[in-house]
C-alpha cells in the first residue's frame, strides 16, 4: 500500500489541497474535513456521494458531533477503491478516536492501493509512530515548504 501523507501548519492548505488532487485520482472515495470562511463549524465532506455532515464546532474548545463521527467511520469501512483520502488525522487519532478504527482497519487489511492522509505537521512523527505507516511505501507532501 502507499501511503501519501499531506502535512503542514493550521491553515496551511491541506483540506483544499486534496479537494483539487481528487479531480485527478480516479477510483476515489473518502472524506475532507471542510471548514468554510467565516465560519467556526467544521463538516465532513464525503467524496462520493458529496454529502456534508457536522463534525465539529467550535465553543472556547472543540465540540465533536459523535453521531457524525460514527457515520464517517462506517462509511470509511466499507469504502472499496484503490483511493482512499482521510482528512484529517488528528490528536484525536492519537487517544484512539475520531478515524482511528478506520485508520486501523484500512492498514490492517490492506483496503486500498493508494491512501491519503492529512495531518498537522507537528503531530507526523507521533503518528507514523502510532500507526506504524513506516512499513508502508510512505510519501510525504509538507505544504509548509511550498
Amino acid at each position: 500500500m502507499n501511503i501519501n501523507i499531506i502535512t503542514g501548519n493550521i491553515g496551511s492548505g491541506k483540506s483544499s489541497y486534496l479537494m483539487e488532487k481528487i479531480k485527478t485520482i480516479k477510483n476515489v472515495d473518502g472524506i475532507i474535513t471542510i471548514c468554510p470562511k467565516r465560519d467556526k463549524n467544521y463538516y465532513f465532506y464525503f467524496i462520493k456521494t458529496k454529502k456534508i455532515l457536522p463534525a465539529c464546532y467550535f465553543d472556547n474548545k472543540m465540540i465533536f458531533n459523535r453521531e457524525s463521527f460514527f457515520h464517517a467511520n462506517n462509511y470509511l469501512q466499507n469504502i472499496k477503491k484503490e483511493n482512499i483520502v482521510i482528512d484529517e488525522i488528528s490528536k484525536l487519532e492519537l487517544q484512539n478516536k475520531g478515524f482511528s478504527s478506520s485508520l486501523n482497519m484500512i492498514l490492517n487489511e490492506n483496503k486500498t492501493k493508494n491512501l491519503y492522509l492529512s495531518l498537522r505537521y507537528e503531530l507526523l512523527e507521533q503518528l507514523i509512530l502510532k500507526f506504524n505507516l513506516n512499513k508502508y511505501h510512505l510519501t510525504i507532501y509538507n505544504l509548509n515548504r511550498q
